[in-house]
């Protein structure tokens, strides 16, 4: 069967420019508090398009945009776009790059531009633990970030390496350690992301990342179980069985090319979870931080919708 390869945009600066509704805004607000001021209207932008990483997990399924080669946006034409979503009701920004970060001057001018304008808003992006150099990191303060989202992945340096991260898996970790002590430096908010069921990956390894989680102290932690996706480059290396799309899950894999047994990733999964967020020192620090969001009634709302809705996928079965 073939399918149709996936439209690039070769040019972003040649795409119409969007129109935006109040309406849509509050509908697509992020899950978890943020730093500062709650914010209810949220308004989604891209940089660019394209990554040109190398990472061997790596899939366009997940992805936000597709390509190997970065095209960038005017960062005026960026500012333009950021100022029509604040002139229509919007509060905060979530720009939806695969990593904003990526390339140096881009991102510099971005920052540059939103500073020149006067522009203030709060927002939020991906980064890499290897773009966050304190001059980046500063320049991201000084123009409104308050939450990154970083993919860590791992705390065992051979796990980084196997996934195709950085060539030097001690280098990445001490990247992680020095780009999360600036995050708290310059008071910006992180979310650190993990994999467990990573290929080769033993249950030692995810205690490694377990301990780094606690000792780069992010606000958040998010723990992905690792799918081989087919279009990914572990895919034919693995020798993944190619399963029914429905089998492709989130919470209850059918299979992992790590050394643990798929059964018990969920479990790994929710060890991890509970190890970092039900200690003393981080509900009180959290509940200092955010009690402002767990204030807000439409906030109280969307979070049970939220819980109900893990609950019904954690527990739903999985037909084989």
């Amino acid at each position: 069967m073939e399918k149709n390869k996936p439209f690039l945009v070769q040019e972003p600066d040649q795409m119409p420019k969007p129109c935006f509704d109040e309406k849509e805004f509050s509908d697509y607000a992020y899950p978890f508090p943020i730093p500062g001021n709650v914010a209810h209207k949220w308004g989604y932008v891209l940089t660019s398009w394209g990554c040109p990483r190398k990472c061997r997990h790596c899939s366009e399924v997940v992805r936000k945009t597709t390509g190997t080669i970065l095209r960038t946006r005017n960062p005026v034409r960026v500012a333009d776009e950021i100022a029509s979503l604040l002139q229509a009701g919007a509060d905060a920004i979530c720009f939806e790059d695969d990593s904003l970060f990526c390339n140096r001057r881009h991102f510099l001018n971005i920052c540059e531009e939103i500073i020149r304008r006067g522009l203030h808003f709060p927002w939020i992006s991906h980064a890499r633990p290897d773009e966050l150099d304190e001059e980046r990191i500063a320049a991201a303060a000084k123009a409104g970030a308050v939450l990154l989202k970083v993919g860590v992945e791992s705390g065992a340096s051979n796990i980084i390496e196997t996934i195709g991260k950085s060539a030097s898996g001690e280098v990445w970790l001490d990247k992680v350690e020095k780009g999360f002590a600036l995050l708290q430096q310059y008071n910006v908010g992180s979310v650190a992301l993990f994999m467990v069921g990573i290929p080769h990956e033993t249950e030692a390894d995810v205690e490694k990342s377990i301990a780094l989680a606690k000792k780069i102290k992010p606000d958040y932690i998010q723990i992905q179980i690792f799918c081989t996706y087919p279009d990914s480059s572990f895919f034919d290396q693995l020798e993944a069985p190619l399963y029914p799309e429905g089998l492709y899950h989130y919470l209850r894999p059918a299979w992992s090319p790590s050394r643990i047994p798929p059964d018990k990733l969920p479990l790994l999964q929710s060890r991890f979870y509970n190890s970092f967020y039900l200690r003393p020192e981080y509900v009180i620090r959290h509940i200092r931080q955010f009690w402002r969001f767990y204030t807000n009634i439409p906030n109280i709302i969307r979070i049970m919708n939220w819980i109900n809705l893990m609950r019904r996928n954690l527990f739903a079965p999985l037909k084989l």
